[in-house]
């Protein structure tokens, strides 16, 4: 793969479809924005990939019975084949192009229930589409979830035959179910992949065994059922769907009283409630009818000096981390099934990002008798060599993190995405790795939260410490 495949712009493919603007891709592809050569779209995408004689055809053999497929929620496939560019043989499949995918979205926020819901839905109808046809989509996942304008759909160029084992052994993931590893995928290892996906969405947390309980119903009850090991206890898409519906089918249990109901209980309440007051008068009266000349006083208030409390000494936070540079470590950067986002300015998708992110609170003063935390691990992104080469600049990233009483990071989101979604995107991974030794009041360990200043530039990365909470 070229070095810098934006020196391709400007290219055509096949004689046919040009490349116009390059969107990303992984160490064996790249995809570029493009039209059809029939005006079927104005605006699609085209993914390269080199031409390994290992899958070649089988992928050649796979997008042209994607592009048999026809399903609201399917990313469409439209053209496929063979070129050759400087001197290197490559497949193409060419396809329609989305706003945006599930993975950015979540570099921002998590998703609403509301959301969740109607994304959920438009992909189980998907995969119902697919299994239904003798087919698994395989690679399930955010970043093959995708936004075209007001539609949620799944990518469709990884779509295989069940039980069809895969041509070339591709590294493992958190999205892939334990019996991937054997190389044969069926429907049960979709529902593993969505039950990942769907703990992510709702906690951005790749840890389903950690996320799992935060999720309310009915998400918590599908991804269990979707995450057992055993691939035959998994939940199939119709029982998914079937409980995704049940919340608003199912009949709910009256928790209001009817108004005749309820006014009847009022009526026996108060009728207690009297017969008790009458009791406790008689009561009372008891000791004026046995000696009426007794009365009872009321004791003389005994004055209660207020003990002085000692302040304790002040404890001084310890002083916040210092700015670090660390060169990289050359690595490649990681192969993308997805359809990346474009740079242009997408119309309204599913999942709107909010309008601005909001500006940090200045850090609050330790509490008396507190002790603020400190940094004891932090983790630098990896930016491969051939992406800081494109920096120009300083690219500044801020990254707010949310770490746990235990000093675990529990949620990392972007309070300022700079310039960059990709270098955006390995800020907050790295945010997620960090560990903390959490502040404690009056003796305990307290959650806190903290922003991230990274600076990216041609040579090295720096990070910058803000303490926001307690």
């Amino acid at each position: 793969m070229n070095e810098n495949p934006k020196l391709w712009e400007g290219r055509v493919i096949d004689g046919r479809f040009p490349l116009s603007e390059y969107l990303g891709g992984g160490d064996r592809s790249a995809v570029f924005a493009s039209a059809t050569d029939d005006g079927t779209l104005r605006s699609a995408a085209i993914k390269l990939v080199e031409a390994n004689p290992e899958d070649a055809e089988a992928r050649l053999a796979g997008w042209a019975a994607a592009a048999a497929l026809s399903h609201p929620h399917l990313l469409r496939v439209l053209q496929s084949g063979r070129c050759q560019l400087d001197g290197t043989g490559f497949i193409y499949v060419v396809m329609e192009r989305a706003d945006e995918d599930l993975s950015q979205v979540l570099l921002l926020r998590t998703l609403s229930e509301a959301e969740t819901s109607e994304a959920l839905a438009s992909i189980l109808d998907a995969l119902a589409y697919l299994h239904a046809q003798g087919l698994v989509h395989g690679r399930l996942r955010p970043s093959n979830i995708l936004a075209a304008g007001d539609q949620v759909k799944i990518s469709s160029d990884r779509v295989r035959p069940a039980g069809e084992a895969r041509g070339r052994r591709e590294e493992p993931d958190v999205y892939d179910a334990p019996e991937a590893a054997r190389g044969e995928i069926m429907p049960a290892a979709d529902a593993w992949s969505l039950g990942v996906t769907l703990v992510e969405a709702l906690t951005q947390s790749k840890q389903p065994e950690r996320a799992l309980p935060l999720l309310p119903a009915p998400f918590g009850d599908i991804a269990r059922h979707c995450l057992q090991p055993d691939p035959r206890r998994r939940w199939t898409v119709a029982e998914i769907q079937a409980r995704l519906r049940q919340p608003s089918t199912a009949p709910r249990v009256q928790t209001v009283a009817r108004p005749a109901a309820r006014a009847r209980a009022w009526q026996g309440l108060l009728a207690a409630t009297l017969t008790l007051v009458l009791v406790l008068a008689a009561i009372l009266a008891v000791p004026r009818l046995v000696n009426p000349r007794v009365e009872q006083r009321t004791p003389p208030a005994v004055p209660v000096q207020a003990e002085s409390a000692r302040p304790e000494p002040e404890r001084t936070a310890a002083p916040p981390a210092a700015p670090t540079s660390t060169p990289e470590k050359a690595a490649k950067p990681s192969s993308s099934e997805a359809l990346p986002v474009p740079s242009a300015t997408p119309a309204p998708t599913p999942f709107p990002k909010p309008s601005q992110a909001p500006p940090a609170e200045a850090p609050p003063p330790p509490a008396q008798g507190s002790v603020a935390g400190r940094v004891l691990e932090q983790v630098l992104p990896e930016v491969p060599p051939q992406a800081r080469g494109s920096i120009h600049g300083t690219v500044n990233i801020d990254v707010k993190v949310s770490a746990g009483p235990t000093g675990s990071v529990e949620r990392a989101q972007l309070a300022s995405e700079g310039s960059s979604r990709y270098l955006a995107g390995l800020a907050v991974e790295a945010a997620r790795q960090w560990r903390f030794s959490p502040p404690t009041v009056d003796g305990r360990a307290v959650a806190s939260e903290w922003l991230l200043h990274f600076e990216f530039d041609s040579s090295a990365t720096a990070v910058h410490l803000e303490r926001l909470v307690p």
